[in-house]
């Protein structure tokens, strides 16, 4: 075998070890980004579990107050409003009196003018 082809040989299985190894590097690297993201999903996760348990926990102690008090407002004011079919009965008897004192009117201006 001449120099060239031992060189050839040589390059050929440092080829092949170094594609082995770049495998098995590949392999390994695979297995770490899968553990590596696995953890990142559970940090995650938890960290989703802690916002959401804050979450409640600012509203419970921030907007439930804010809303029973509003809600307690509106109770009041709904209680100071007089009912539809009240305002209806006053302004039937409103519409009545407006007759009878249109021909009470009359009713004067026509005595008046027999005096």
């Amino acid at each position: 075998m001449e120099n060239t082809e031992l060189l050839e040989a040589i390059g050929q299985m440092m080829d092949e070890k170094l594609a082995a190894q770049d495998k098995k590097m590949d392999e390994k690297l695979t297995v770490q980004k899968q553990e590596i993201l696995g953890s990142v999903d559970e940090k995650f996760a938890e960290q989703d579990l802690r916002i959401m348990h804050n979450v409640s926990i600012l509203f419970e102690n921030e907007f439930q107050p804010q809303l029973t008090l509003l809600a307690e407002g509106q109770k009041a004011i709904l209680d100071k409003l007089v009912a539809p079919s009240r305002v209806e009965a006053v302004e039937s008897r409103v519409d009545i009196c407006e007759v009878a004192i249109r021909q009470l009117s009359t009713d004067v201006k026509e005595l008046k003018r027999t005096r």
